[in-house]
């Protein structure tokens, strides 16, 4: 039976409807399906269930009603079904949405605008221009900007437009395409004064309504531009060039953290590419300063024509605040600080991509000892959060990568490990089965490597001490690796469990295909579990989800979770809420000295439930999971050492 991984497919959503459950995994090695629900202990609703499901073993785990009733009303929308209403009652009619094929309601829509005349004043979402010598939009139109909250006005000319700008501010203006020609005055003054607004030329209304593609084609144009400024530069291969590719990718991080339009975002990182453009025409002996060098790259870009937004980018970076040029605009200021951070930290930090959690408090020492170089502080947080969010990411992906490599007789190829550091493998080994018993009650990897050069006879007894240690080869992706000669023979341990068994003269880009599509596998079904903790309350097992794995999983919550974990003796508790810990306590310990001492339990039960704010305690930490994540880290490295 095979059973995906999305909910609706694991169980009828009737029969879900009815029992009040939700299917959140299914474990192919056991061919268990674990259900949540608000009564885990009847075992006459398993039994049903494992006869619907076709004989799979059923798992009960203690669920909220209400967020079962949540979910299901969540899965019983998405597939165009009557969500159940958590209070019993019926949906309001005026809540449901007309049929397939009938029309849609007629909107209705004030008389046709003057010029510029404001069609609405409800509660704004920004406001939209629109030039055009037709006089009017159409009905549609309207309503489907209406409906965003938006407010529009309409110019007959480019020089009614041109009076607009003066007065008030506008997110977008639509130029429609018969006044291409004549609007250069006017998208010239957008530019200069006003460039966070997007000007767009439409050929037709119904192209607006049905293709409003240009922010996608700027970030893809933005992408592909990036690409060929990096194949560009490394023709080059030397340091400056992999500089500047590195601040321009970082800058690249932070105005995405900013949400700065698409076209910002290209204006942005075409500076931080070509903030070094003079320094190869000028004299090493003479002592430039960044400052320097940057300020004669603007000059040849103006002289280039380059867009006055990307010199003035450049113009405001390295400068304090009291000595920017009067013209620079908020935008242009926040871009020249995000340039300059970065510049500082690169030049630096030469390779970001090596960084320690242990550097992290050098970083940090570096951006505030240059911070009077930055006009605006929280760059510099924002920064720092990106930098911590990457070390994270890495630390996470090196511990998803855990690969646990047996070697008992014979040899590993040497091709083969170059192959796996590549493709950011991390790889223990071990030469016996004690030693390899022990590696997996110190950490669990997430896959194994056995290499065996030897008679059948001796894998089988190999195997059979590794189950006898307590080593589950049939609950962890195992590969076996054998000579040629035995590799027929060798086919038959497929029944104890094994993903696979090939010989040794397979290609090491094979070999590490293989695991790469055992790591992608573990980290989607990581990942899943992660996203149903985010709806359910539940339970389950240190061995299966680490502290770590439960403080992403409840990071992208809005409401207030409880944490309750007893392990190694001892209860831990601890509060989060919004993407930060509040709190946290372990016995005597408090705070991140907690949490670096529960991060090393290896066994123990934990529970994860919503709680109301008001019953938060007060907070002893109210730090992001980043932050204190990385503190913890380096706080139990130390000890180690």
């Amino acid at each position: 039976m095979n059973i995906k991984p999305a909910p609706l497919q694991y169980l009828p959503l009737e029969l879900m409807k009815r029992h009040r459950i939700v299917p959140f995994e299914f474990d192919s090695e056991r061919r268990a399906l674990r259900i949540a629900s608000s009564t885990p202990h009847d075992t006459a609703l398993a039994s049903e269930l494992s006869r619907q499901s076709g004989g799979v073993k059923i798992e009960l785990y203690p669920a909220n009603p209400e967020a079962i009733e949540r979910v299901i009303a969540r899965f019983s929308t998405a597939t165009g079904e009557s969500a159940p209403s958590p209070s019993g009652g019926k949906i309001p009619h005026e809540t449901l949405s007309p049929k397939m094929g009938e029309p849609l309601p007629e909107p209705k829509v004030s008389p046709e605008p003057l010029p510029g005349r404001a069609i609405t004043e409800s509660k704004r979402e920004g406001s939209i221009l629109f030039v055009t010598s037709s006089r009017k939009l159409s009905d549609h139109l309207i309503a489907a900007l209406r409906s965003e909250r938006y407010i529009l006005k309409v110019a007959v000319s480019v020089e009614f437009a041109l009076s607009f700008i003066e007065s008030e501010p506008f997110e977008y203006i639509f130029v429609d395409d018969k006044l291409r020609d004549r609007a250069t005055p006017l998208v010239k003054k957008v530019r200069q004064d006003f460039p966070a607004t997007t000007v767009r030329y439409y050929r037709s209304e119904a192209a607006l309504l049905v293709n409003d593609t240009l922010e996608e084609m700027t970030d893809d144009l933005l992408r592909k531009n990036l690409a060929l400024f990096r194949f560009l530069y490394s023709r080059g291969g030397g340091t400056l060039a992999r500089h500047e590719s590195t601040v321009a990718q970082l800058t690249e991080i932070l105005s995405a953290r900013y949400d700065l339009p698409g076209h910002i975002r290209a204006a942005v990182a075409t500076a931080a590419y070509l903030h070094n453009l003079s320094e190869d025409d000028l004299n090493p002996t003479r002592g430039y300063s960044q400052t320097d060098i940057i300020a004669l790259s603007a000059t040849r870009l103006a002289s280039w024509q380059y867009p006055s937004l990307v010199v003035n980018i450049l113009k405001a970076a390295y400068q304090p605040l009291s000595q920017l040029p009067r013209h620079i605009s908020e935008l242009e200021l926040l871009a020249g600080s995000i340039l300059t951070a970065v510049d500082i930290y690169c030049h630096n930090f030469p390779s970001p991509s090596s960084l320690s959690p242990e550097q992290m408090t050098q970083v940090r020492e570096v951006l505030q000892r240059e911070k009077e170089k930055i006009a605006l502080d929280d760059v510099i947080n924002q920064l720092l959060g990106a930098i911590a969010d990457e070390v994270s990411s890495r630390s996470t992906r090196s511990r998803q990568s855990c690969l646990h490599i047996l070697v008992p007789r014979g040899m590993l190829p040497k091709s083969l490990e170059e192959a796996l550091s590549k493709a950011d493998f991390k790889v223990e080994y071990s030469r016996s089965a004690a030693e390899c018993a022990d590696a997996f009650n110190r950490a669990k990897p997430q896959m194994m490597l056995i290499r065996h050069s030897g008679r059948v006879e001796e894998i089988y007894d190999l195997l059979l001490q590794l189950a006898l240690q307590g080593v589950p080869l049939d609950q962890i992706p195992t590969l076996l690796m054998v000579d040629q000669t035995v590799l027929s023979e060798a086919m038959v341990f497929m029944k104890n469990g094994l993903e696979d068994i090939f010989s040794e003269n397979l290609e090491p880009e094979i070999v590490v295909t293989k695991l790469s599509r055992i790591r992608n596998r573990l980290e989607e079904k990581a990942q899943y579990r992660r996203s149903v903790l985010q709806e359910l309350g539940t339970h389950g097992s240190l061995e299966d989800m680490g502290l770590i794995d439960l403080l992403e999983a409840s990071r992208g919550g809005s409401r207030p979770v409880q944490i309750s974990i007893s392990g190694e003796g001892q209860q831990a508790t601890l509060y989060l809420e919004q993407g930060k810990v509040l709190y946290a306590e372990c016995g005597t310990d408090s705070g991140v000295d907690a949490v670096s001492k529960i991060i090393r339990w290896r066994k123990g039960v934990w529970s994860i439930d919503p709680i109301d704010a008001s019953k938060l305690p007060p907070a002893n930490l109210n730090r992001g999971i980043d932050s204190i994540l990385l503190e913890a880290c380096v706080n139990i490295d130390t000890v180690s050492k």
